[in-house]
């Protein structure tokens, strides 16, 4: 065998060894992608379900968020529900903070469900638009105050 073709020989098998290692790379990048979709979802569910747990061991203050009991100023109750909307504040701002680590439709689902609680619980609603300033990232407080101000034009 010549010189020349054993060089073309060497270069191919090194040509087909990177085109490997490239592919190995990419297989390992969608790996990690859907890894941190799963870790961030999961994550973020976690969080949801820390608000479940008060509302079991506090069931009281479940009626105050889902069927719009009213709670005043001088009720017993009134810390611990603002406690729990800056837990829900809390994790509308994780998610915003998350969004490029989900998958799309999973995204739209949590903006449904932010949606849905600052449309339709009225505690959770005045509290929000006491702490607007507060609301970060940007694009989330433009998004809620979009929604707030919905609930005022309706009203």
């Amino acid at each position: 065998m010549n010189t020349n073709a054993a060089n073309l020989i060497i270069q191919i098998i090194g040509l087909l060894v990177s085109i490997s290692g490239f592919i190995a790379v990419v297989i390992s990048l969608r790996q990690v992608k859907r890894s941190l979709e799963a870790a961030t979802y999961s994550r973020l569910y976690d969080e949801l379900h820390e608000i479940h747990r008060v509302f079991i061991d506090f069931p009281a203050m479940r009626p105050c968020f889902y069927h719009n009991e009213i709670i005043t100023k001088n009720s017993e109750l009134y810390n611990r529900a603002r406690a729990i909307a800056e837990m829900y504040l809390d994790i509308f701002e994780h998610i915003y903070m998350q969004r490029s680590y989900l998958p799309k439709n999973v995204i739209s689902g949590w903006d449904k469900y932010i949606h849905h609680m600052c449309s339709n619980s009225i505690f959770l609603k005045d509290y929000l638009l006491e702490n607007t300033d507060l609301i970060h990232p940007s694009e989330l407080q433009i998004m809620i105050k979009k929604i707030l101000s919905e609930g005022q034009n309706s009203a």
